[in-house]
């Protein structure tokens, strides 16, 4: 493939990405495409009215498990970048975010939230507990906030044992 294939194909992932409420200021990162192009796409607010900005609180609540759910579909997806090191493209993440959206369609999860989730692993605010740290009730990686990292099983399963615990079984 050409560089300017290449090009093609980030633009119309930045335009599809546009289309999905991801801010500009991400989008950017992702890719060169213009700023008239980019305003002509764009859609200022998500059609369920999220609106996700750069936030930790959503990676501590219950709403940690899209956290989990997104980083294991992450490393499905790229399983040559499971530390979160290698560079995304905007078609990565709009993949990402495709394959997640039609997965879990009621999750409140944007393109913008994946996008954070990558930051805050590279910036040590998440960690991932792989291997020899990974649940201890499902045996899977996941991704946990810093703050939480005494936790020993993965928000999934805590939420599954809290509801056969809350339900008498």
């Amino acid at each position: 493939m050409s560089k300017q294939d290449d090009r093609v194909i980030s633009n119309l992932a930045a335009i599809c990405l546009a289309k999905h409420s991801t801010h500009k200021k991400i989008i950017k990162l992702y890719t060169n495409i213009d700023a008239a192009t980019l305003n002509m796409y764009h859609v200022a607010k998500h059609p369920r009215g999220w609106d996700h900005r750069d936030s930790e609180l959503w990676t501590k609540n219950q709403d940690a498990v899209f956290a989990v759910r997104a980083h294991r579909l992450f490393i499905r997806l790229f399983a040559k970048n499971t530390d979160y090191a290698l560079p995304l493209r905007a078609v990565d993440l709009w993949e990402w975010y495709q394959t997640y959206s039609l997965l879990y369609p009621e999750d409140e999860v944007t393109a913008n939230r994946l996008h954070y989730i990558v930051q805050m692993v590279r910036e040590g605010k998440l960690r991932v507990k792989a291997g020899e740290h990974a649940c201890e009730s499902c045996g899977n990686s996941y991704v946990v906030h810093r703050e939480l990292y005494a936790y020993k099983s993965c928000p999934i399963c805590r939420r599954v044992e809290s509801a056969l615990g809350s339900s008498g079984r």
